[in-house]
Order: structure tokens, then sequence, then C-alpha cells
């Protein structure tokens, strides 16, 4: 909660359950490459979004900068994020 709102840089993988052959502006960041670790649950993963950026689907690790919100958001009663990126870049 301490970087809610703060600039950040952080590094995972894009999950690999979302591969598309599309350019991508939106994605989960997940610690996992392979997707062995199965469906990802809300705390296992950051929402990604590229501002005024779009990317081909990555399947090395990925470092982002942006920033990050941290809380709960909810859709019909269910958590369905804890954290989220703004992200201005990626390489």
């Amino acid at each position: 909660q301490e970087l809610d709102g703060k600039k950040v840089l952080i590094r995972g993988f894009m999950d690999p359950a979302q591969q598309t052959p599309d350019r991508v502006s939106a994605f989960r960041l997940v610690t996992d490459s392979c997707g062995c670790i199965g469906k990802p649950q809300v705390n296992h993963y950051v929402e990604v979004t590229l501002k005024d950026l779009d990317s081909e689907f990555r399947t090395n690790m990925v470092e982002l900068e942006g920033v990050l919100s941290v809380g709960e958001v909810e859709e019909d009663g269910f958590v369905t994020s804890l954290y989220r990126l703004e992200a201005t870049a990626i390489r």
C-alpha cells in the first residue's frame, strides 16, 4: 500500500494464458513464464495498461515503468484486481 500512486519499476512475464498474435495494450504481469502455476489468483498478478503504447506479446521477461495503483476493485461482488500499473515504458 505504501507504493500506491508511486512510480515503480517492475519485472515479470506477460501471462501466457493471454497470448495473442495481435499487439497488446493491456495484459496481466505474472511471475511465471510458462503458466506452470495454473490460473493466477488475483493477488498473484498486476493488471498492466500501456499508456500511449502497445507491444507484441513477449515470452521473455519484461521490465515496466509506470504508476502503481494498489487496492481492491470489485465487479459483481467479486474482487477482480488488487494491483494495477499504468506503464509508460516497456523494455
